[in-house]
């Protein structure tokens, strides 16, 4: 398990200042993103679904805001977050490459405290307290909101589109929200509510006086927590919880003529994706002695899926929608029991097992997972550990591999397509330094998974909505993943920070794809590195540095196109793909440097500046890859055909950053 506090996870730089608690963890060994600036982990292989993120016990199914470049996770409102990359406890399931725990703050018991910040992006609030003075510490609350204002700075556009009646213009808004209460019975019991909600907006219009056309684009998540816990005994702990998660994604494009001084609307498709958990926990932990903890529990999710809904002015058979439209409800069942023992001084054990049993329709799938740690600790500076975890996963990302944007879209285990699985074993040495505050790691890990699914080439969400999901992938893939992974760390001192190496492939095989070849999957990155430094100048001035390198991302281009004879001028051809993942993109490489002031002011306890730039020597990192057209002239000046050339799109030149935060109770 990786666990790193938050506050040193919110001291490096992120993107235009706003810090970001899962992009830090991109920073650790065998963790990497995907585009520049996205958020979409891929731990050891995995894909982003194949990551189990849980705020306070709740499902998150995307982490994303911004189109990936901002995370979901509000560092004011986090409390801690753990990272499981191997040796997963059978208490966690459904995933097959990582836990990523994330917990919320409780809220100050004592006092009341209020934290704002201001940005080049958005603005935060955090207020936390006691909810009476009459329950004497034994209630808190924690209320945090974040909110973009990139509305404001493009209202000028929108007024001039408007008295122009022609034109152009884009709108985006994001927001998040993080509640949390909880309160101590006397009788030792314990009961805590938290609730999470987060959106995107984006919307896009042009057009002239006559017709106008327009693209909106929201996703978000709602996330909410019932847990009541009590010691029954005093070595018995008893933990119920309560969850629900919904997470939507919805497109709509549309587009509209003018008629007799009214807009009409000729064409219109709003096409959505949904998928919403109800989750119900029971647990045990039975504590004999200091050296021996056993826990058990049950759990039950109830899921419902709406893969794609439709709303359509196209002439579609009605059948067809209803077919489309229609939710696909699983059931997921699991049972753990975990042994923590540590008979001898130089050896710790965890030995676990979870039977699960997942229904859809009339096909039922019932499997049994083994999960074995061992840690042999010779001395008190050395450690190694040995792991083997089996995992299964009744979900499934669909997400683009072609040219162009990401789009998302969650869809269930069926009876045609079966959960994914995966078997890994790991191996690490961790050797410390305590005179010099060092920590030494090295790992290596052998993954391999069964039943992936992936689009078919040149298939995404918006191009196939009429169709069902299963006759747009590829089934029963496998894949491989092995690596080693290093890492230094210095957790005290005037400076402080760590290096991370991790040297893997990653490679995938379908029996459709290639011809059954293997070929390196989309996040297959053999070589990455990346280092991370505070200094601490002096009590109220301190300076962070990272830089990051990789090696490029797999992405797969046309070969060649084929012109739409007998289509207008202005059609677009038809693609042609060869192999997939055929091309390969230039390295990743990034600087970013930041510096923090704090001082007192008179009304306020504390106050914070923070300066910094995002990609201090301008690297052009590709976002994506697009195909741009340009004209071929003959010699009389006339137009003789196209050429066509896949051409990379950077997105984030340097950006310099300034943020000011304020505390007061």
């Amino acid at each position: 398990m990786v666990s790193i506090p938050v506050q040193q996870l919110k001291a490096v730089p992120a993107l235009l200042g706003e810090s970001d608690i899962i992009k830090a963890l991109a920073l650790t060994p065998g963790v990497t993103t995907g585009s520049e600036g996205t958020t979409g982990l891929q731990v050891r292989g995995g894909t982003p679904d194949q990551n189990l993120i849980i705020l306070d016990d709740a499902i998150v199914y995307n982490v994303s805001h911004l189109f990936g470049f901002v995370s979901t996770f509000n560092p004011d409102a986090i409390h801690k977050v753990d990272l499981y990359k191997a040796g997963f406890p059978a208490r966690y399931g459904g995933r097959l490459s990582s836990v990523i725990d994330v917990t919320m703050k409780e809220g100050n018991n004592q006092r009341r405290r209020v934290e704002a910040g201001v940005g080049l992006v958005g603005s935060r609030l955090l207020i936390e307290g006691p909810l009476g003075d009459s329950l004497n510490g034994r209630s808190s609350y924690m209320v945090s909101a974040r909110s973009s204002y990139f509305t404001l700075f493009l209202l000028p556009t929108l007024i001039a589109f408007h008295r122009a009646n022609s034109g152009q213009y884009f709108n985006y808004w994001l927001y998040d929200i993080n509640a949390k209460a909880n309160h101590q019975f006397r009788d030792g019991g314990r009961l805590l509510v938290s609730v999470y909600n987060g959106n995107d907006f984006w919307g896009a219009q042009e057009g002239s006086r006559t017709d106008r056309s327009s693209f909106n684009l929201n996703w978000g998540n709602t996330t909410a927590t019932l847990r009541y816990t009590r010691t029954l005994l005093s070595n018995l702990f008893f933990r119920s919880t309560l969850t629900y998660s919904r997470y939507r994604y919805s497109i709509e494009t549309q587009a509209r003529t003018r008629q007799n001084d009214a807009w009409e609307t000729v064409q219109r498709l709003q096409a959505s994706s949904t998928v919403r958990d109800l989750t119900a926990k029971v647990g045990f932990e039975w504590t004999p002695n200091t050296k021996h903890t056993v826990m058990a529990g049950v759990d039950l999710i109830k899921h419902r899926f709406r893969p794609t809904q439709i709303e359509t002015t196209y002439a579609l058979n009605p059948d067809t929608l209803t077919r489309i439209n229609a939710s696909k409800p699983a059931t997921e069942m699991a049972a753990y029991l975990e042994d923590e023992l540590r008979p001898v001084r130089w050896l710790k054990t965890n030995l676990g097992l979870r039977a699960v049993s997942y229904q859809v329709g009339a096909r039922n799938y019932e499997y049994v997972e083994p999960r074995l740690t061992l840690n042999v600790i010779p001395s008190q500076r050395v450690a190694v550990k040995l792991a083997y975890t089996q995992m299964h996963q009744f979900v499934h990302l669909l997400s683009s591999n072609s040219i162009g944007l990401p789009n998302d879209i969650w869809v269930p285990a069926t009876e045609q397509v079966p959960p994914q699985a995966s078997e890994q074993t790991a191996v690490g040495v961790t050797y410390t330094v305590p005179a010099y505050s060092l920590n030494l790691s090295i790992d290596a890990y052998l993954k391999r998974s069964t039943n992936l699914i992936d689009y078919q080439t040149g298939t995404n969400f918006l191009t196939n909505f009429n169709r069902r999901w299963e006759t747009t992938v590829e089934r029963n893939g496998v894949g491989e993943s092995r690596g080693i992974e290093v890492m230094a760390s210095k957790t005290q001192g005037q400076l402080t920070g760590w290096v991370s190496y991790t040297l893997a492939r990653h490679r995938r095989r379908f029996a459709t794809i290639d011809q059954n070849r293997w070929y390196a999957a989309s996040f297959d990155r053999r070589h990455v590195f990346s280092m991370t430094g505070q200094c601490k100048f002096s009590e109220k001035v301190s300076g962070v540095a990272t830089w990051i390198f990789q090696s490029g991302q797999p992405t797969t281009v046309p070969i060649s196109l084929q012109e739409n004879i007998g289509q207008e001028a202005t059609a677009y051809p038809i693609l042609i793909y060869g192999d997939r993942n055929n091309y390969r993109m230039p390295a990743y490489h990034r600087l970013d440097l930041g510096i923090t002031v704090q001082h007192r002011t008179r009304r306020f306890r504390n106050a914070q500046w923070s300066f910094g730039v995002y990609n201090a020597y301008n690297r052009a990192n590709p976002f994506y890859l697009d195909i741009e057209r340009g004209l071929l002239w003959g010699g009389n000046r006339q137009i003789i055909g196209y050429d066509y050339k896949v051409v990379r799109k950077a997105v984030f030149p340097v950006l310099p950053y300034v943020s000011y935060n304020l505390v007061f109770d």
